[in-house]
């Protein structure tokens, strides 16, 4: 299983820090207002105490550490913006979030009535295994807000025994509130989503985003809007296309995406329309080869 090794300092992340030094600085964060623990071999926990609103978030420690400019993980944005209280678990390697110690954390908090203490509990989960958790681990705290993005129904047991956090879709029914953003163009999408049902449960149909979604999210800042709504029962399937609008017009993946599919379907001019948009909007010459597959010639960029 991939662990954590240290960095050279010439090969350093945008935060600046070795990853000895990361790991010291969420171990500062974490005793200076709650704790940074492991949970069993391949886990680990920060929690910061705030206010009586927690945010519980699930991230890869790798993906925190190599892609983030702050060194922090997915909500700790909320922290800072609205002093929520977080619980961020981190993965080191491909876990899945399916180990014992994990559950048996989120058991002992479950029967011990720490989620009771908190005015308002959030779950946050970005991507297919973290958007599993989030649903899955929302179970421990009835009740609770969920923001999850692309999630899987099911994942692998892998090593961990317990199969009491396991189905994303049912654990999702004592939830207050569930957001689950997916892409329906996605292959096994639109078998998976639609195990996510509820009265309780909101699908945003995102098409083309794939895992841009979850980059848009992460980079652009996206979740304190999201949560915002959310707190606010307004975050339907209108206001979640209205945040992620500015993002997918600038987002290259999303753009790329949206031209090949418009090219497949026999759609050439309006491929290139998006292709002139994108080229002009991202700069990335990938889609001026694509440009060049339509036929059309390249102009001035129009609005996709």
């Amino acid at each position: 299983m991939t662990r954590l090794q240290d960095t050279n300092e010439a090969d350093l992340p945008s935060h600046g820090r070795t990853r000895a030094a990361w790991l010291k600085h969420l171990s500062d964060v974490g005793s200076g207002h709650g704790f940074f623990e492991r949970v069993g071999a391949d886990h680990m926990a920060l929690f910061v105490e705030e206010s009586e609103t927690l945010l519980v978030s699930f991230d890869r420690a790798e993906r925190v550490y190599a892609e983030t400019r702050d060194g922090m993980p997915a909500g700790f944005e909320m922290v800072v913006r609205r002093e929520w209280s977080f619980l961020s678990i981190l993965s080191m390697g491909d876990t899945r979030f399916r180990d014992d110690d994990l559950s048996l954390m989120f058991e002992t908090l479950l029967d011990n009535g720490v989620f009771d203490t908190f005015k308002r509990v959030f779950f946050l989960g970005l991507g297919p295994v973290c958007g599993h958790a989030a649903c899955c681990y929302s179970s421990a705290a009835p009740g609770a807000r969920v923001i999850a993005s692309r999630p899987a129904a099911r994942v692998d047991q892998g090593a961990g025994g317990n199969t009491r956090f396991a189905d994303a879709s049912a654990l999702l029914s004592g939830s207050d509130a569930a957001t689950i953003l997916f892409d329906s163009k996605e292959a096994g999408a639109p078998e998976n989503f639609a195990r996510f049902s509820g009265s309780n449960v909101v699908r945003v149909d995102l098409p083309h985003c794939g895992s841009a979604l979850e980059t848009m999210i992460h980079e652009d800042d996206l979740a304190p809007p999201m949560f915002r709504a959310l707190g606010n029962n307004r975050l339907d399937a209108a206001r979640v296309r209205e945040i992620l609008r500015p993002s997918k017009r600038r987002n290259g993946s999303y753009l790329m995406r949206l031209a090949e599919a418009a090219l497949n379907a026999g759609q050439t001019r309006r491929a290139a329309t998006i292709a002139r948009y994108a080229l002009d909007a991202t700069g990335e010459q990938r889609f001026r080869t694509l440009l060049s597959l339509t036929g059309e010639p390249i102009k001035d960029a129009a609005t996709a």
